[in-house]
């Protein structure tokens, strides 16, 4: 059975915490991220232009990644401060007003940075593994796409 993109959109929508979502989801082969990284990857081959640019991903990643070193020391059960993370919703509308990310990331972020979504920081990592996932999926497939247009003409 093939899981449909919107399916994916919908069920992480839907989770809340986000510590609900199981690695078992999303880090698998065939799980959420990998399949989030094949339709980006897809879309671009596609449109020949990047819809989700790695940049883009990895700054992304990169803020959250800066926020969460800021609750390092503190315990699981600590409370989050989501305004920490709120601040990055404007730059993800700028990033799609400019096209530099498609409409399904913007709306998977926005829908993933929400005080529901994360109550705690254990929350918030579990958000920091699945996109560690979704990066490390978007390189692999853009990097199984590249070489195939590469040695695909013999």
């Amino acid at each position: 059975m093939t899981v449909d993109i919107k399916e994916i959109l919908k069920s992480i929508r839907e989770v809340a915490p986000m510590s609900n979502l199981s690695p078992k989801d999303f880090a698998d082969e065939g799980g959420y991220a990998d399949i989030l990284a094949g339709f980006f990857v897809e879309q671009d081959m596609k449109q020949h232009k990047d819809r989700l640019k790695p940049t883009q991903l990895r700054k992304v990643f990169h803020t959250l990644k800066t926020i969460e070193r800021k609750y390092k020391p503190k315990g699981d059960e600590e409370a989050f401060i989501i305004s920490d993370v709120l601040s990055l919703k404007p730059e993800l509308a700028y990033a799609m007003g400019r096209e530099l990310i498609p409409i399904e990331f913007y709306d998977l972020m926005k829908n993933s940075l929400t005080a529901p979504k994360l109550p705690k920081v254990k929350d918030f990592r579990r958000l920091i593994e699945f996109l560690t996932a979704l990066l490390a999926y978007h390189k692999y497939r853009k990097g199984i796409k590249t070489s195939s247009e590469k040695g695909g003409k013999e």
